[in-house]
């Protein structure tokens, strides 16, 4: 560790990472709120910080998710909560719906990570906006499937050709 790092870098750091991080106690009480949910939940810090996430964001109230904090603390294990099973963790509503897709919440990849601060173990909660990645997927797959329709009949008469029948 160089010399020249002092806290104040670190909390910088923390404050202007390009996703969100928060900190969680054992009662899933939180520590630390960093810029980008500032602004992706218009929650300030001063509003969260001390206010147990259950009580903020209602929905994160998941028996996975208390799960994920409480073995991550007790033993120092990380957890994931992938984006293909749990979709999101705190629901922020889409600024920007530029896309034709029924996705309304963000979808996040959520990963809780153990971290020692003056001996106690807590909870870094770092949250991805993968959104865009879903949309993309689900695009591709619809398109896909269209495709597949199209192969299996006739462009001029609309009546199954023999690919279906292959299927079929």
């Amino acid at each position: 560790m160089s010399a020249e790092l002092t806290k104040e870098t670190y909390r910088q750091a923390f404050d202007f990472s390009p996703i969100g991080l928060f900190i969680l106690d054992d009662k899933l009480t939180i520590k630390a709120w960093n810029h980008w949910l500032i602004d992706a939940t218009n929650t300030s810090a001063e509003d969260a910080i001390g206010t147990q996430i259950t009580s903020l964001f209602p929905d994160t109230k998941n028996p996975r998710f208390e799960w994920a904090v409480e073995y991550a603390i007790k033993n120092k294990a990380q957890q994931i909560l992938s984006q293909a099973l749990n979709h999101y963790l705190i629901p922020i509503k889409l600024s920007r719906l530029a896309f034709d897709t029924d996705v309304i919440f963000m979808q996040q990849h959520v990963q809780i990570s153990p971290v020692d601060i003056s001996k106690k173990t807590f909870a870094l909660v770092s949250i991805i906006d993968v959104t865009e990645k879903v949309v993309r997927e689900n695009a591709l797959s619809k398109m896909a499937l269209e495709l597949e329709n199209e192969s299996n009949r006739d462009a001029l008469t609309d009546a199954y050709n023999r690919r279906y029948m292959y299927l079929w």
